[in-house]
């Protein structure tokens, strides 16, 4: 049953997390750049615009992965599904003040590298090969 059909102008990202914070309900999804989130009151689902768009991506980095939720904060890495040519970074944003964010580039890259986290089911494909050869 569709509820409520929201016209983004951005691709969204499939992976979507939801929570309680605060006495609400959000959902969280990714673009290739931002978080979004909605609230959801028992009935309707709308955008929550005190965190969109939150541009997560320095320049040269490729899409968000997939929001995951801990506590007070929203993680998310960099360079999902997409090699770049500049860091991953590990994100951390607070749910009840975006402007608080941390960032870390825990892997640093040699001059030509590149780097990416592959999708869900190219890490399925490759645990699946580990286990069976």
């Amino acid at each position: 049953m569709l509820l409520q059909w929201f016209n983004f102008i951005c691709r969204l990202g499939i992976p979507r997390r939801s929570t309680s914070f605060h006495n609400k309900d959000y959902a969280y999804v990714v673009n290739l750049t931002s978080y979004i989130r909605g609230v959801w009151n028992g009935k309707n689902l709308t955008l929550d615009n005190s965190l969109q768009p939150m541009k997560a991506t320095q320049p040269g980095q490729t899409s968000l992965l997939a929001p995951m939720i801990a506590g007070n904060w929203v993680f998310d890495f960099t360079n999902g599904y997409l090699p770049a040519n500049v860091p991953i970074s590990a994100l951390a944003v607070s749910q009840a003040n975006s402007s608080k964010m941390a960032r870390i580039n825990p892997i640093p890259l040699a001059p030509g590298q590149q780097i990416y986290i592959p999708n869900l089911y190219e890490a399925l494909i490759y645990e699946l090969l580990y286990h069976v050869l």
